[in-house]
């Protein structure tokens, strides 16, 4: 909840209008939270499709690379 809450906080003293709230609002705490549950879920959908496989597994899990430094 207070990381929800900082954002809108901190933009809205920054300038001093409800605008700069809201605005800080979306991108700091809704767009936030969207894109890292949107990475988060990636990583089981394309790690099981496309990630190497550099041992032997049961499983058909593999490694991004590049996912691994978004999350």
């Amino acid at each position: 909840i207070v990381s929800l809450a900082i954002p809108p906080l901190v933009g809205g003293l920054v300038t001093m209008s409800w605008w700069g709230a809201a605005t800080a609002f979306f991108w700091g705490s809704l767009v936030r939270v969207a894109l890292l549950h949107h990475v988060t879920w990636s990583i089981n959908s394309i790690c099981h499709a496309v990630g190497k496989r550099p041992f032997k597994s049961r499983d058909r899990s593999g490694n991004v690379w590049w996912l691994a430094v978004l999350s």
